[in-house]
């Protein structure tokens, strides 16, 4: 019978809360990071950084509202849909 992993919960910055999976403190699998209580990114990791598939949720002021794709060593990487806060769409490959 296989365990499911216990969740952690880590804490950065004062103001950044990781809950997740985790591997020697570090986010690694499954995790939702959140800022003052709002989900910042929600997705899969790999020794800290973003890597697989994952949704960022951007403020306002970035342009972009939601990155929802392929990340490898935190940076977008593959298939994706990026929606605007003008209400545009991105569906590609980056």
């Amino acid at each position: 019978m296989k365990v499911a992993p216990k969740k952690t919960y880590l804490i950065f910055q004062e103001e950044l809360i990781y809950i997740g999976n985790t591997n020697n403190l570090q986010p690694d699998g499954f995790g939702e990071l959140y800022k003052a209580d709002v989900l910042v990114y929600s997705g899969d990791w790999k020794r800290g950084t973003f890597e697989g598939w994952g949704k960022l949720f951007l403020p306002r002021d970035c342009g972009i509202q939601v990155y929802n794709g392929k990340w490898l060593k935190g940076l977008p990487d593959g298939p994706a849909e990026v929606s605007y806060w003008n209400d545009d769409k991105f569906i590609g490959t980056f």
